[in-house]
Protein backbone atom coordinates (compact mmCIF):
# COMPACT_ATOMS: atom_id res chain seq x y z
CA UNK A 1 0.00 0.00 0.00
CA UNK A 2 1.54 3.49 -1.10
CA UNK A 3 1.37 6.04 1.79
CA UNK A 4 0.38 9.51 0.53
CA UNK A 5 1.62 12.54 2.04
CA UNK A 6 -0.69 14.55 3.97
CA UNK A 7 -0.31 18.28 2.49
CA UNK A 8 -0.43 21.07 4.93
CA UNK A 9 -3.05 23.68 4.98
CA UNK A 10 -1.72 26.76 3.12
CA UNK A 11 -3.07 28.70 5.85
CA UNK A 12 -1.23 27.01 8.43
CA UNK A 13 2.10 27.46 6.15
CA UNK A 14 1.25 31.19 6.13
CA UNK A 15 0.88 31.29 9.90
CA UNK A 16 4.11 29.93 10.50
CA UNK A 17 5.50 32.71 7.60
CA UNK A 18 4.65 35.19 10.21
CA UNK A 19 4.96 33.70 13.49
CA UNK A 20 8.48 33.22 12.20
CA UNK A 21 8.44 36.88 11.77
CA UNK A 22 6.32 38.43 14.68
CA UNK A 23 6.07 35.84 17.32
CA UNK A 24 8.92 34.61 20.32
CA UNK A 25 6.84 31.92 21.45
CA UNK A 26 8.39 28.34 20.19
CA UNK A 27 5.99 26.48 17.81
CA UNK A 28 6.07 23.86 15.20
CA UNK A 29 4.56 22.91 12.38
CA UNK A 30 2.96 19.42 11.07
CA UNK A 31 0.91 18.56 8.41
CA UNK A 32 -2.77 19.40 10.24
CA UNK A 33 -1.27 21.91 13.29
CA UNK A 34 0.85 24.17 15.01
CA UNK A 35 1.50 23.69 18.67
CA UNK A 36 2.89 26.99 19.94
CA UNK A 37 4.19 26.86 23.52
CA UNK A 38 3.16 29.50 26.21
CA UNK A 39 5.84 31.33 28.58
CA UNK A 40 4.07 28.93 31.50
CA UNK A 41 5.01 25.82 28.92
CA UNK A 42 1.75 25.03 28.19
CA UNK A 43 1.13 24.27 24.85
CA UNK A 44 -1.78 26.06 22.26
CA UNK A 45 -2.73 23.75 19.19
CA UNK A 46 -4.19 25.79 16.24
CA UNK A 47 -5.84 23.70 13.21
CA UNK A 48 -7.17 24.68 10.09
CA UNK A 49 -9.54 22.52 8.32
CA UNK A 50 -11.45 23.24 4.91
CA UNK A 51 -15.21 23.44 5.20
CA UNK A 52 -15.23 23.38 1.25
CA UNK A 53 -13.03 21.49 -0.37
CA UNK A 54 -13.61 22.03 -4.29
CA UNK A 55 -12.98 26.10 -2.87
CA UNK A 56 -9.04 26.41 -3.56
CA UNK A 57 -7.31 29.22 -1.03
CA UNK A 58 -6.48 32.21 -3.13
CA UNK A 59 -2.94 32.02 -3.75
CA UNK A 60 -2.43 35.63 -3.42
CA UNK A 61 -1.88 34.78 0.82
CA UNK A 62 0.93 34.16 0.26
CA UNK A 63 2.34 37.69 -1.04
CA UNK A 64 1.13 39.23 2.36
CA UNK A 65 3.81 37.98 4.63
CA UNK A 66 5.81 40.65 4.09
CA UNK A 67 3.53 42.85 5.91
CA UNK A 68 3.07 42.72 9.89
CA UNK A 69 -0.09 42.18 11.63
CA UNK A 70 -1.55 45.10 13.50
CA UNK A 71 -0.55 43.67 16.91
CA UNK A 72 2.79 43.51 15.74
CA UNK A 73 2.81 47.02 14.35
CA UNK A 74 1.37 48.58 17.83
CA UNK A 75 2.96 46.47 20.63
CA UNK A 76 4.91 49.66 21.09
CA UNK A 77 4.59 53.64 21.28
CA UNK A 78 3.62 54.83 18.29
CA UNK A 79 6.82 56.84 18.18
CA UNK A 80 8.53 53.51 18.02
CA UNK A 81 8.28 52.98 14.65
CA UNK A 82 11.39 53.80 13.35
CA UNK A 83 13.62 51.35 16.09
CA UNK A 84 13.73 47.40 15.41
CA UNK A 85 10.48 46.22 17.01
CA UNK A 86 10.67 43.25 19.44
CA UNK A 87 9.17 39.71 18.69
CA UNK A 88 5.54 39.37 20.30
CA UNK A 89 5.40 36.67 23.07
CA UNK A 90 1.52 35.29 23.33
CA UNK A 91 1.14 34.52 26.85
CA UNK A 92 -2.78 32.91 27.34
CA UNK A 93 -4.95 30.90 24.97
CA UNK A 94 -6.92 34.79 24.59
CA UNK A 95 -3.83 36.47 23.39
CA UNK A 96 -3.13 33.52 20.77
CA UNK A 97 -7.27 33.73 19.32
CA UNK A 98 -6.62 37.42 18.99
CA UNK A 99 -3.71 36.99 17.06
CA UNK A 100 -5.02 34.59 14.84
CA UNK A 101 -7.63 36.51 14.26
CA UNK A 102 -5.42 39.61 13.64
CA UNK A 103 -3.81 37.53 10.94
CA UNK A 104 -7.08 36.69 9.06
CA UNK A 105 -8.13 39.61 8.88
CA UNK A 106 -5.40 41.78 8.05
CA UNK A 107 -2.82 39.73 6.21
CA UNK A 108 -5.22 36.73 4.53
CA UNK A 109 -7.83 39.83 3.75
CA UNK A 110 -10.53 37.21 5.03
CA UNK A 111 -13.54 37.25 6.29
CA UNK A 112 -13.47 36.22 10.17
CA UNK A 113 -16.91 34.77 12.51
CA UNK A 114 -16.29 32.69 15.38
CA UNK A 115 -13.50 31.49 13.30
CA UNK A 116 -15.07 30.42 10.01
CA UNK A 117 -12.43 32.21 7.78
CA UNK A 118 -14.16 33.30 4.26
CA UNK A 119 -11.72 34.22 1.72
CA UNK A 120 -13.01 36.31 -1.46
CA UNK A 121 -13.48 33.48 -3.61
CA UNK A 122 -15.77 31.35 -1.26
CA UNK A 123 -13.19 29.34 -0.09
CA UNK A 124 -13.75 28.82 3.71
CA UNK A 125 -11.66 27.09 6.80
CA UNK A 126 -12.38 26.42 10.28
CA UNK A 127 -9.64 27.68 12.65
CA UNK A 128 -9.86 25.90 16.15
CA UNK A 129 -7.46 27.19 18.60
CA UNK A 130 -7.08 24.94 22.02
CA UNK A 131 -5.07 24.58 25.28
CA UNK A 132 -3.54 21.24 25.19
Amino acid sequence: MKKTKQLISPILQTMQAIFQKEIANNFTLNANQIRLTLPNHTNVTITAQSLNESAQIPNAIQTHTSQHTFHYLHQHDFDASRQQLDYLVLNNLEECRAYVDDICRTLLHATVHDFEVTFPNNAKYLIQIELN
